[in-house]
């Protein structure tokens, strides 16, 4: 593994971290988990890794591009060995920027940076990377400032929305954090702590509320069964959905149904 340490700024406010290319044998175990105050973006030159974070892990691999933000835990491993070329890039604005973690495959043009710049790092050295450096730089800055025109990339103030709109639109189904995650482009641990950090509450927990508020308006109109509302608000089993109705409301949704019909409530 080599790599070479820079700090040139480009027209994009932005500077290389760190760039190296790390090639593995098969039964790679990976290092700790760590984390990084800038971007790092990751290019699958060869092979087939896994992507660790605290509570959750990817699969990339050949073409694949993995961009993880600042400050996020992560590790890698390999079963069956590769090769990853890797990018650290700082940003002025990083801090206020969420991210697309996961991009597959990569486009020839990105790869093709990857390579150049992996190439320059390992084989002509560090003066010929600081001279290729106006060329390569802006095109791995410009990668991550285009999440955020796309709308792939969220400010703070908008991410605990989309992540609620998304709810809204899929509480019936078998939706998960993964789910949620994978439809913003973000990383589903990061996404949980920055959703219990700034609402209060853990995803999961936002979801069960809406599906018992969803539950009890059902309940109220009187038009179906325990069993249909069950099914109609995500719930695989009538008995589940029963115990967290009662753990919830302080009374099972059959005997509150029995209620409204007798008009005690």
């Amino acid at each position: 593994m080599s790599f070479t340490r820079t700090q040139i700024e480009s027209d994009l406010q932005c500077k290389m971290e760190l760039v190296g290319r790390l090639e593995v044998e098969k039964g790679y175990p990976g290092t700790g988990l760590h984390k990084h105050h800038f971007f790092e973006i990751f290019y699958v030159s060869k092979g087939k890794f896994d992507v660790y974070f605290e509570d959750t892990s990817e699969n990339i691999s050949r073409g694949d591009l993995f961009i993880i933000s600042p400050n996020v835990k992560h590790c890698f491993s390999s079963a069956d060995g590769g090769e990853i070329i890797y990018v650290g890039v700082s940003l002025s604005d990083s801090v206020k920027m969420k991210y697309e973690n996961f991009l597959k495959p990569c486009s020839a043009d990105i790869s093709e940076t990857m390579e150049r710049i992996s190439y320059f790092a390992s084989k002509k050295g560090a003066e010929a990377l600081r001279r290729s450096l106006p060329e390569l730089l802006p095109k791995l800055s410009s990668l991550i400032l285009s999440l955020k025109s796309t709308g792939k990339v969220y400010a703070e103030d908008t991410l605990l929305e989309k992540v609620k709109e998304y709810v809204k639109l899929h509480y019936n189904e078998n939706v998960t954090i993964r789910d949620i995650a994978g439809a913003l482009y973000m990383n589903p641990h990061y996404l949980g702590e920055y959703f219990k950090k700034h609402s209060g509450t853990s995803v999961k927990d936002y979801l069960l509320t809406l599906r018992m508020q969803k539950a009890f308006a059902l309940l109220k109109e009187g038009n179906m069964t325990v069993s249909q509302i069950a099914e109609a608000v995500g719930f695989d089993t009538i008995q589940y959905f029963s115990t967290k109705f009662k753990s919830y409301y302080g009374i099972s949704p059959a005997k509150y149904l029995e209620k409204l019909k007798g008009n005690d409530v």
